[in-house]
């Protein structure tokens, strides 16, 4: 007797077959797009280099195209090559259409800004560079991202030549980060009104009446100079400048003087000098 295949076996494999791997396809990719937020950072894998972008693989449906330049230094050179692991910050993903948009600067700047963060918390000092003069301030270099430098920041008096600041290499204080806007907002001032505090500490304990003393003119006024010692201000008065008669105090000294005084009196209550 001859044995017949059902028809209906095969069709029903290969339905069963089909919703199997339409199911494991679903799950796939819902899993990844899970761990795919906006906003968020991520590892990637540098899977082409072309003339203008660089495709990052980030497991979703397509990789992640980003502009060339974002991996290139300030000399144009290339700091990247094909199969290197890079972080990268999700821009905005479609899942209908399988897109993504991705930025390496963007993952670098908020790596950045974790460690900023631990500096502003901690109070501690952060180097940077003054690179360029802008409305308000400058633009200060900070571990490879730009921070804004209030121009009443820069120092605790105006500053004569504000041009000549640019190129110089400081310490600064963290004193705002939005990472929303990922802004930083510096502070040279803060840090030099620290260091004046414990100069003026230290010269409270030891200044004394006869005591010959170095100091810089900050001042100058009709009846004397005000001296700055080093976190305290001490009056040379125009009748203690000179064993000669003088009408002004410019005849003798300029802003920016360096002079060595005695002290007259000292009063460490008011905390007033008289040099």
């Amino acid at each position: 007797m001859q044995n017949y295949e059902e028809p209906m076996n095969e069709t029903s494999n290969d339905v069963a077959g089909f919703e199997d791997f339409e199911a494991a396809l679903e799950s796939y990719l819902e899993k990844d797009f899970a761990d795919l937020e906006e906003g968020g950072l991520v590892k990637g894998q540098v899977v082409r280099i072309g003339s203008e972008v660089v495709l990052v693989d980030v497991n979703f449906k397509s990789e992640g195209q980003i502009p060339i330049e974002e991996f290139q230094d300030s000399e144009g050179n290339l700091n990247v090559a094909e199969g290197d692991n890079v972080d990268v910050f999700v821009v905005h993903k479609d899942d209908q259409e399988g897109t993504i948009s991705l930025s390496h600067r963007r993952a670098k700047r908020m790596r950045v800004l974790d460690e900023l963060e631990e500096y502003q918390q901690n109070e501690e000092n952060v180097a940077g560079r003054i690179v360029k003069r802008i409305k308000g301030g400058y633009t200060v270099e900070i571990k490879g991202i730009e921070a804004f430098l209030p121009g009443s920041h820069v120092d605790l008096r105006p500053v004569p030549d504000m041009d000549a600041l640019v190129g110089q290499d400081f310490d600064f204080r963290i004193l705002k980060i939005n990472r929303k806007r990922t802004n930083v907002i510096v502070s040279r001032r803060v840090i030099l009104e620290e260091e004046r505090e414990k100069k003026r500490q230290e010269l409270m304990e030891t200044l004394e009446e006869g005591q010959t003393v170095q100091g810089k003119v900050k001042n100058i006024t009709d009846y004397g100079v005000f001296i700055d010692l080093g976190g305290l201000d001490g009056l040379l008065h125009i009748t203690d400048m000179s064993w000669r008669r003088i009408k002004h105090p410019k005849e003798m000294v300029q802003m920016g003087d360096n002079l060595e005084l005695k002290v007259l009196s000292f009063d460490r209550e008011s905390q007033k000098v008289s040099l």
